[in-house]
């Protein structure tokens, strides 16, 4: 018997900073946020580090929430400062 189809749209947040750099709560905060705000999956990506993750995914793997490693990069492309996101 096939699966009937469902139309649930999963919730993620993939661009979000932590105090780790210009962040407003730590990392296992926003780990309980996102919680709160339903979010199935979600990426830290503090600018030019990834130190905050591991506190990031301690906390998510306790609220079965889906984590992606993520940093974002600054850099200078023709002497302008851009952000690349990874």
């Amino acid at each position: 018997m096939r699966k009937k189809k469902t139309n649930r749209m999963i919730k993620a947040d993939l661009h979000m900073h932590s105090t780790a750099s210009d962040g407003g709560y730590p990392p296992s905060e926003i780990m309980q946020k996102c919680y709160h705000a339903n979010l199935a999956t979600v990426a830290l990506t503090d600018y030019d580090t990834t130190n905050g993750i591991e506190e990031a995914k301690e906390k998510a793997s306790t609220l079965e929430l889906t984590i992606i490693n993520g940093i974002e990069l600054s850099t200078k492309i023709n002497g302008k400062s851009v952000h690349m996101l990874g």
